[in-house]
């Protein structure tokens, strides 16, 4: 593992006890879905198509019916969020993602 800080006193950096999952994401998702936040784990996204000025839709691999979204949330490796971005012709479009096909893969967990 490799860190690259500004300073030595920049940060606080500290190794998780127990797994990213327990300590972090399943807490989050826990949250979300008391908001009423729908989580799909494990399904792979073919396309994201823009339906109105503030709505996606979602097409989901082997599932017929698409998904219609306020906001998604997106926890994928760079290699797979370069292939959705270049099969999502409105994601390609967005200036936020138009060096997506750059990426490497870097996995990096930020908790304040």
């Amino acid at each position: 593992h490799v860190f690259a800080l500004q300073s030595k006193g920049a940060f606080d950096v500290r190794w998780g006890r127990g797994s990213l999952s327990e300590l972090i994401f399943n807490p989050w998702a826990k949250q979300l879905q008391r908001r009423n936040v729908t989580i799909r784990g494990g399904s792979r996204v073919n396309s994201i198509v823009e339906a109105t000025e503030n709505k996606v839709v979602v097409y989901i691999d082997g599932q017929e019916e698409p998904i219609n979204c306020d906001a998604i949330i997106l926890a994928i490796g760079a290699t797979s969020c370069s292939r959705l971005v270049s099969a999502s012709p409105f994601l390609s479009q967005l200036p936020a993602t138009q060096n997506f096909d750059s990426l490497r893969g870097v996995t990096c967990v930020a908790v304040r």
